[in-house]
């Protein structure tokens, strides 16, 4: 059986991941909630990063970069300055809440009445939606660090174990 790993150099969008594997199910495949298996290391990429991708494109007007506005930029910049959200965090309730609403917050500051966004709406969409990440002994070993690079634009096996902080001793090793 083959097992998916998303590794701690990605952003997560858990509405994108939920909506792909529901459209996998309805397509037949059997099992693929059960050979995938999510870091508790990867930064979250909330719709708050949807958002702001859209306004900072607006923001740089002629020079914008023609970003997919899906807020990864955004959701690496927020990795990289360390304001962001990991999934080990959406376990806990109040720290997560804490920090999206602090996040939230400042992008408000900067972007006032132009971010259409709503903390409360994502915060109750988190509640409902079944998290399992497995790390440690249940699952691959991630190491706890932070990417060397961005996420590379096509991933190989040469890309693999830097941005899933997989180490190349790890991939003969069964649970």
């Amino acid at each position: 059986m083959c097992i998916n790993l998303i590794g701690s150099g990605v952003v997560f969008h858990a509405n994108s991941f939920f909506s792909e594997l529901e459209e996998l199910e309805a397509k037949g495949l059997q099992g693929a909630r059960q050979r995938i298996l999510v870091s508790d290391r990867c930064q979250i990429s909330f719709d708050l990063h949807a958002a702001v991708d859209g306004l900072e494109e607006v923001e740089l007007g002629t020079l914008a970069i023609g970003t997919t506005r899906r807020g990864i930029g955004p959701s690496y910049a927020t990795k990289a300055a360390r304001s962001g959200v990991r999934l080990a965090e959406a376990f806990d309730e109040e720290l997560f809440e804490r920090k999206l609403r602090r996040l939230a917050n400042g992008y408000k500051k900067r972007y006032g009445d132009l971010l259409k966004y709503d903390v409360e709406e994502e915060i109750a969409r988190w509640r409902v939606w079944p998290i399992y990440a497995k790390t440690g002994k249940r699952g691959p070993r991630l190491r706890r660090d932070i990417c060397r690079n961005t996420a590379p634009s096509s991933p190989s096996t040469s890309s693999m174990p830097s941005s899933s902080s997989v180490t190349p001793n790890d991939r003969t090793r069964r649970s």
